[in-house]
């Protein structure tokens, strides 16, 4: 735009913009000053459009941060909460829990040694008491 000012301003013969406008205003009839004039008008409103989408732009990222920081916040609250669960959890029902493998190599027949183990699951699954 500085470029189209300048050469405003040469072809007005005129020292300043100011005075290049006043030339502008009374000369309607000089269609390349008229040109420059119309173009310079379309950049700075371009410019002001442009200015008005990045306040725009910045205002969402700046929502979309804090949007960004509350579910992160809210995330990390959830998950120690969950871990706090699992603590306590485990606390009161570690002794009742008891995990492992069943396993005897005295079984030849695959089935069967499917439905036994079929079975002790089911008799450990009962509570004796």
């Amino acid at each position: 735009m500085g470029n189209y000012k300048a050469d405003v301003i040469a072809l007005a013969c005129v020292s300043t913009w100011t005075a290049a406008q006043s030339y502008a205003q009374s000369h309607a009839d000089n269609i390349k000053v008229q040109s420059l004039m119309n173009a310079i008008g379309q950049i700075t409103n371009t410019i002001n459009i442009n200015r008005t989408k990045i306040t725009d732009l910045e205002s969402s990222i700046t929502k979309l941060e804090n949007y960004i920081s509350a579910k992160e916040s809210r995330q990390r609250q959830l998950t120690n909460l969950i871990s706090d669960i699992h603590e306590r959890f485990f606390k009161k029902y570690a002794r009742y829990i008891q995990e492992g493998t069943w396993q005897d190599s005295n079984y030849i027949d695959d089935d069967k040694y499917y439905l036994d183990a079929v079975d002790v699951a089911y008799t450990s699954s009962r509570p004796q008491l």
